[in-house]
Parts: structure tokens; C-alpha cells; sequence
């Protein structure tokens, strides 16, 4: 095979690569900073995609909490592949449990991780496009029209209270015990 042939199919093989990759077809979510943003008073709120399956919406943690963790909830097609990024957290992974007698899976979409210190505090704007790849803002997306999310940040697990509790007792157990007088 001569150089030539080898350079133009590498070319070709290169230029493919990258038009399939500016127009993924799979579901896209991006959690960022900024926007105009409407502010979310709960640890659990609901979302739509608009009526192009995308959007980018804008909102304003406005909770006393530190949103170290952040899940979606999405209903999907059984198998959809889903992209998710975000300079915001480290970590994004998805699971699936597919809804029985339908086609149709429960999605939990996960950012966790920080990359900063707290996560999103307090006052911190979060921003989530739902736009594919290479669309334009507030183009098309893949998530299907009107499609309804419901988002849940920073919910401690029970034990988490158990802990808190065992040790206020045995904090007030301690200072009984050092308040007895001995003759």
C-alpha cells in the first residue's frame, strides 16, 4: 500500500470519526454554573425538556443546604445510551430499571463528587442543557418532548441521623457522668 493511500484513508477514517461524533443521537445532560436562574427552595424539584426533547434550564440553590450530590430521574426507552458531563462534580453515572410490561426504563442520572469544596452552596446558580451535541441553544434534544425530571440533591441516608443521634447521647451521657461528685 503506498503512503499516499494510507494518509487519504486515514483522513477519511478521521473525518468520519469526528462527524459522528459532533451529532451523538443518545440522550445529553451538562451540569454547569450560570444563567438566568429560578430559585429551588426543596431538596427534591421537577423540570421538563421543551417541546424539541432539549432546553437549557437555569436555577439558584436557594435551600440551606451544600448540594454535594445531585440525582435525576428520568422515564426513558429500555437500553437509551445517556451522555453526561459536569465541571461542577467529578463523578456522573447512570443506572436503569426497566418498568414492567413497557418498553420504558426509570433513569437515575447521579453527579456526585465536587470538584469544589461544599459542592453548590447556597446562593450558587446551576445550570442543565439538555441540548444534543452541536444544537443550538435551547435546540433539539433527545429526551423526548415534555418529558418531566425530577431532581434530588443531598438527601442524607437514615443512618447518617442514627449516627447524629448516638452521638448527642452519648455526648449528654458523658457530661452526667462528669457532673457526679465522688465522697
Amino acid at each position: 500500500m503506498s503512503k499516499s493511500v494510507f494518509i487519504l484513508a486515514l483522513a477519511v477514517f478521521g473525518a468520519t470519526a469526528v462527524a459522528a461524533r459532533a451529532t451523538p443521537s443518545d440522550p445529553r445532560i451538562i451540569v454547569s454554573g450560570g444563567g438566568d436562574p429560578t430559585a429551588v427552595e426543596t431538596p427534591v424539584f421537577t423540570f421538563m425538556s421543551d417541546a424539541a426533547g432539549g432546553g437549557v434550564l437555569s436555577f439558584v440553590n436557594d435551600t440551606s443546604l451544600d448540594w454535594t450530590s445531585l440525582d435525576f430521574f428520568v422515564k426513558l426507552p429500555s437500553g437509551s445510551p445517556i451522555t453526561c458531563s459536569s465541571p461542577v462534580y467529578n463523578t456522573c453515572d447512570f443506572t436503569s430499571t426497566p418498568i414492567v410490561g413497557t418498553t420504558i426504563s426509570q433513569y437515575d442520572i447521579g453527579f456526585e463528587n465536587p470538584a469544589s469544596a461544599g459542592g453548590l452552596l447556597p446562593g450558587d446558580t446551576l445550570t442543565i442543557n439538555l441540548d444534543d451535541t452541536g444544537s443550538a441553544v435551547n435546540g433539539s434534544g433527545s429526551w423526548g418532548p415534555n418529558n418531566t425530571f425530577t431532581a434530588v440533591v443531598n438527601l442524607p441516608e437514615p443512618s447518617s441521623f442514627f449516627f447524629l443521634a448516638a452521638g448527642l447521647l452519648l455526648l449528654g451521657g458523658l457530661r452526667r457522668y462528669s457532673r457526679r461528685t465522688y465522697f
